[in-house]
């Protein structure tokens, strides 16, 4: 299993030597080119997670014949690697479910061999749950600490029950246990996928928040790129993007976008909130060799990433119903996220160019101060209890 993970498969479907090995290279042939037996005696323990983990002679003699060569059968299909991505307070508002400081309790996972494609959302059961795991869940959460917290029958008035089971959301963590001495929900254990509860246990909290704590939301995206003639930087249909950033108190900051969990959905909605139809391609600012804006200048102008993990369901229509980290990342600049856009959306009137180019394409997200909702917002998304 391990040796065909390690060649870029999802586990082996058979294996074996003589005489299937022939059917794939015949014998004369390996014998002409003076290919020769490279490896032998491999061992692997039950824990081995590599190849490379596994003790065997390679390169160093062996005593086997040309007939003992292996082959195997590989599967496309890579085994799931759930890790957990994202967790909210989420509660219905009319037709809209939003979030806040409070709600039931709900998770986001990931498959890591997807490439942030594949998702699961679901509920926490109460088994085991404290006063102690309720704080460090706010805490992570970006809250100060837990109010209140409870199943049966609060849970129901935030989400119906109805509502969970024709979306299929399921319980999928049980049993969370911190100890005393717990600083962090990371710190806690629990089951993953595994359960033996009823939705009338799904977990909801009522986080404490500091009034006095900054808010920020996003005011505008745009796609920019240095003009090299006029060493000034402007607006174009494929550029590095860039968003500006308002807080409460009317402090503005300008960053870029880290592409951890970026897929084409996310870029296709980006360019159409921008103003575009759609996306023609995009990456990361690395592999570009930052022919968009130069990293030096970057760094001089004090450019920061200041949007990271940008997550988005495959049944979302508007990158404001993605997740995101604000004013949080594990990014370096090699990991901006450029855009090249489809043709901008045009009413026929040219005239109003210029002021289309001053407004500067805001994107219209509801984020931020009265609007704080389930969009990209100061909520932080936070890995933990994997």
């Amino acid at each position: 299993g391990i040796n065909a993970e390690y060649g870029g498969y999802g586990s082996a479907l058979a294996w074996g030597s003589s005489p299937e090995n022939n059917m794939y290279i015949p014998e004369e042939l390996l014998i002409e080119h003076d290919v020769p037996i490279m490896a032998d005696d491999i061992n692997c323990s039950e824990d081995a997670g590599d190849i490379r983990e596994c003790e065997g002679n390679f390169a160093d003699g062996h005593d086997c014949s040309r007939g003992e060569n292996l082959w195997l059968s590989c599967s496309d299909e890579k085994t799931a690697d759930w890790v957990l991505a994202g967790a909210g307070l989420l509660k219905l508002d009319g037709d809209e479910v939003i979030s806040g400081s409070e709600g039931l309790l709900v998770v986001h996972f990931s498959d890591r061999n997807s490439d942030g494609e594949n998702w699961k959302a679901g509920t926490v059961c109460d088994d085991h749950f404290t006063n102690h795991s309720a704080d460090l869940v706010c805490q992570s959460l970006g809250f100060r600490a837990a109010e209140n917290w409870g199943s049966d029958p609060e849970n129901f008035e935030f989400i119906p029950e109805e509502l969970l089971e024709n979306h299929g959301i399921e319980i999928l963590i049980d049993d969370i246990t911190c100890s005393e001495n717990a600083t962090d929900i990371m710190d806690c254990d629990a089951k993953m996928f595994e359960h033996n509860c009823g939705r009338y246990e799904n977990l909801w909290l009522k986080c404490a928040t500091n009034d006095t704590d900054e808010q920020w939301g996003i005011e505008s995206g745009h796609l920019v790129r240095l003009d090299e003639e006029t060493g000034e930087v402007r607006e174009s249909n494929e550029g590095l993007l860039a968003v500006l950033l308002t807080s409460t108190s009317g402090e503005s900051q300008v960053g870029t976008v880290c592409d951890d969990y970026f897929n084409t959905h996310a870029a296709n909605m980006t360019c159409q909130a921008i103003g575009f139809d759609y996306v023609e391609d995009w990456g990361h600012h690395g592999a570009v060799d930052y022919q968009f804006i130069p990293l030096d200048m970057l760094y001089k102008e004090n450019v920061t990433t200041v949007i990271d993990d940008v997550q988005c369901d495959e049944w979302d229509t508007s990158i404001m119903e993605c997740e995101a980290k604000v004013l949080e990342h594990d990014c370096s600049h090699e990991e901006d996220v450029w855009l090249r856009c489809g043709p901008a959306n045009d009413d026929g009137d040219d005239d109003d160019d210029d002021d289309d180019e001053e407004e500067g394409n805001v994107i219209e997200f509801s984020l931020g101060g009265a609007n704080f909702n389930f969009n990209l917002s100061k909520i932080k998304f936070r890995k933990f209890l994997y």
